[in-house]
């Protein structure tokens, strides 16, 4: 997908299914008051429209989902083309309906979403299933029992966060949730691991303390992400804050993010000359096309 990435620690395979023809569209595939979406362009990354103005019901749930995983608007269109920014509008629209037949296709978003760089996906997704709720959940648990990438599990992680923190009477079933996901901690990438243990200190869940300590003695942990035991503690409310200690996290915390900046720029780089060479190809293809008729 080629739309700018957002900054953040995290930087879709396409859901497809015969009966809603997901991840196949097009720009003349919508029609009104979804097809408005197409002709938004790039939106605030903090203050999200209300879809439901325009005319958006749970009737176009089925039509936004197919927007969403649309692969011509998310691997096809041109980078300044208003359109490409379209699923990001339709994500937002199914969030805010709670449209719970959204879930899967969204997760399903996931994988191509990491593999493609796409930091609206993977830091947005999470929060449009918070929004629909804890209907989400059976999902959630049913695409961290199969194999995905790496951050498409620590992105369906902090979905279960999201979930939590927007409808607080489903905290205890999300913490049993992370707590199942983390007991796998021999067998999973300790970054993984890292960022579950992040998402159960910001639901203060001090009964996953002992599970969190094996977890650590046994060295399957990415103190880069949160710290070491200790930290966690600090961050679960256990001790109060070590002022020296606090000062060398945030030291190191910029040194991480320095060395994931110059990585992105890097990778930014490559990913516009990839995008320039299919715009090309693209322009070539219209070309031929006018000169046939």
């Amino acid at each position: 997908m080629f739309r700018k990435a957002l900054s953040g620690p995290l930087r879709f395979k396409i859901f497809r299914c015969p009966e809603t023809n997901l991840g196949k569209g097009g720009v003349g595939a919508y029609k009104p008051p979804v097809a408005g979406l197409l002709k938004l362009g790039e939106p605030g990354k903090k203050d999200w429209l209300d879809y439901k103005t325009m005319g958006l019901s749970e009737a176009h749930a089925p039509e936004l989902t197919r927007l969403a995983a649309d692969r011509e608007m998310n691997f096809e269109s041109f980078e300044d083309d208003p359109e490409v920014w379209a699923p990001v509008h339709a994500w937002r629209a199914l969030g805010q309906l709670r449209a719970v037949s959204a879930a899967a296709p969204l997760l399903e978003l996931l994988d191509e979403a990491d593999e493609n760089d796409d930091d609206w996906a993977m830091e947005e997704i999470p929060a449009v299933l918070g929004m629909i709720g804890p209907e989400t959940f059976p999902y959630v648990e049913q695409y961290l029992d199969r194999k995905h990438s790496l951050f498409g599990h620590i992105a369906a992680v902090n979905a279960a966060e999201e979930i939590a923190k927007r409808h607080p009477d489903s905290r205890g079933r999300c913490i049993k949730l992370l707590n199942r996901k983390l007991e796998g901690y021999k067998k999973q990438d300790p970054k993984l691991n890292a960022f579950i243990v992040s998402y159960l200190c910001d639901l203060k869940a001090v009964e996953a303390m002992p599970l969190i300590e094996r977890a650590y003695d046994e060295e399957c942990m990415d103190e880069n992400i949160l710290g070491d035991i200790e930290d966690v503690k600090v961050e679960m409310g256990l001790i109060p804050p070590i002022p020296e200690r606090e000062r060398m996290r945030e030291a190191v915390r910029i040194e991480i993010e320095n060395a994931m900046f110059s990585e992105k720029l890097a990778a930014a780089g490559e990913r516009k000359a990839k995008q320039k060479a299919r715009n090309k190809a693209k322009a070539a293809r219209k070309a031929r096309r006018k000169k046939r008729r």
